[in-house]
């Protein structure tokens, strides 16, 4: 059963969950990892080198923009290609 009343607070604590979690793994990238390293891991696992770079950008994008609110929509549905690379 969905209660109309509250399904805008769950839908907003979704979409900053989410925008977190971006934003996190966009940091742990490049602070923790450092680029170079991920650049490293993602050329050991057989993806291109330059995806990682793409990657650290999309995430922590992705994630200001569903933290800001902006596009959600589509901000979340242009994340899922990193989703299914993680997967």
């Amino acid at each position: 059963m969905i209660q109309k009343n509250t399904t805008p607070y769950a839908a907003l604590l979704l979409r900053l969950s989410l925008g977190v979690m971006f934003i996190a793994h966009g940091l742990l990238k490049v602070v923790v990892f450092t680029i170079p390293g991920t650049v490293q891991f993602f050329e050991s696992v057989g993806f291109p080198g330059f995806f990682a770079y793409v990657t650290i950008a999309a995430e922590l994008g992705a994630g200001v923009l569903l933290l800001t609110g902006i596009a959600t929509r589509w901000v979340a549905l242009a994340t899922v290609p990193i989703l299914l690379g993680a997967a």
